[in-house]
């Protein structure tokens, strides 16, 4: 080989080893590798008993009650916000709507393109909402179609600091949740251009728009909760009236009533916003009676819909986030879940792991862990405990990723940015040094009792 060829070769081995070293310069976006994910990605390999009961049909149909009670809170007059102690009354929620307001208004947040907000951005907003007045507005409604929860009264969204690791797409900081067709919702406030309603919704509030929205009255109330339910169990299939009109894509756990078999009841809104019911046709490829049967084998079903799924914080662009992922799966089978991890952890018997080592969590987690009912968690991330791999515990989880370091210590990510099954030891690729899953302050809950 030539001299000055060599050279040449030498030099882009260098660079390389440099830019693996120090991701070339710390000014630009934080560099990302892949996870190396190696598990079969299918839940019924530790659905080992298929036919065992995950939720004893005694204790599933106490359940199922109180996961209606939480469903149907809005239009009760109640917040039912046990999970969330400081949102238990409309002034709390104005006082959060103000410290919304408070913290855009003295914090640097940017746009889809990455450019940072002008303060004319906020005042728009803040005007807009008409806080002065509320409520202004007090009415039952239902969701006609899949719709965002947004912390303030606009689609453009907010991100931190592109720049720094973990931050820009996807997670936009006005995102709240994602409410799918046919959630009961109570309205407190409308913005001054009538585009936009503060909600309470099932276990969340927020802003959403007011074209995803029908108002309700005490008739469609009585027929909308007819005690008989279907449930959907396969995501993005065209959900048409029965005159072949579109209405929305379903996602899974969203239920609705219906009255005959293979029919729904879906809402849809007159002229003047006010909720009627259509009937659609509901194939039992994508729905079944709810609640389902909570099955190892039926779990595994569901999770097995979710796989390769897109990561969507907050429910951004009807995809979901972890917290969401665990919601939406548990409503299947009656079980209401709490939107946030946080929330989530505490919605049965928590045992903390933080001050083992990284094998002894492993060792405890591969004892004393149910399948399909135990949340493996750290701060501001769940996942669902499915079984072991050589006694390496694995679970079920949406994530945008993990944490790396470079050799000179520079922060990045580790890409999942969708629904897996992974072992809790999963690595990065490449140069970086990955922080596991298993190397975090874990929390177990157990959110069901044991059947064994």
């Amino acid at each position: 080989m030539p001299m000055r060829l060599r050279r040449f070769y030498q030099l882009i081995l260098l660079t390389t080893l440099f830019c693996a070293l120090s991701a070339c310069d710390k000014n630009t976006a934080a560099p990302r590798s892949k996870l190396i994910i190696t598990t079969p990605q299918n839940a019924t390999n530790y659905a080992t008993n298929p036919n065992q009961y995950v939720l004893l049909p005694a204790y599933q149909h106490l359940a199922t009650k109180d996961y209606l009670t939480h469903f149907f809170a809005p239009w009760q007059n109640k917040t039912n916000f046990q999970y969330f102690p400081l949102h238990k009354t409309t002034i709390n929620i104005k006082n959060t709507e103000f410290a919304n307001i408070d913290y855009y208004a003295h914090h640097q947040s940017w746009n889809e393109d990455y450019q940072p907000h002008p303060t004319r951005w906020t005042q728009s907003i803040v005007s807009n909402m008409d806080m002065t007045t509320y409520p202004n507005l007090n009415k039952n409604a239902i969701t006609i179609t899949n719709t965002a929860v947004r912390a303030l009264p606009t689609e453009q969204p907010a991100f931190n600091n592109p720049a720094l690791a973990g931050e820009g797409y996807p997670f936009d900081n006005l995102q709240l949740e994602a409410l799918w067709a046919g959630t009961p919702i109570h309205i407190m406030q409308q913005t001054k251009d009538h585009a936009w309603v503060l909600v309470y919704a099932p276990g969340t509030f927020g802003w959403v728009k007011i074209s995803d929205i029908a108002y309700v009255d005490k008739k469609f109330i009585s027929e909308w909760q007819n005690n008989h339910y279907i449930v959907i169990t396969k995501d993005n299939i065209a959900i048409n009236d029965q005159q072949g009109f579109f209405r929305f894509k379903s996602r899974i756990g969203a239920i609705y009533p219906s009255k005959e078999k293979s029919t729904i009841m879906i809402p849809i809104a007159d002229m003047n916003k006010k909720a009627l019911t259509k009937t659609a046709l509901i194939s039992p490829q994508i729905s079944t009676q709810f609640p389902m049967r909570a099955t190892q084998g039926n779990m595994a079903t569901i999770i097995n819909q979710f796989l390769g799924q897109p990561y969507g914080w907050g429910g951004l662009n009807n995809y979901r986030d972890c917290s969401s992922t665990m919601h939406d799966l548990f409503s299947v089978f009656g079980l209401w879940l709490p939107f946030g991890s946080s929330h989530q952890l505490k919605h049965g018997e928590a045992v903390s792991l933080a001050e083992l080592s990284s094998n002894n969590r492993m060792k405890l987690i591969a004892k004393n862990a149910i399948p399909f009912a135990t949340l493996l968690a750290y701060k501001g991330h769940v996942t669902l405990y499915l079984g072991q791999d050589h006694g390496v515990p694995v679970v079920f989880q949406d994530s945008w990723g993990l944490k790396t370091h470079s050799l000179l210590g520079r922060e990045g990510r580790a890409i999942i940015a969708g629904t897996v099954i992974n072992r809790v030891d999963v690595k990065a690729d490449g140069w970086a040094h990955t922080i596991r899953f298993i190397d975090k302050p874990i929390t177990m809950t157990f959110i069901m009792p044991s059947v064994n």
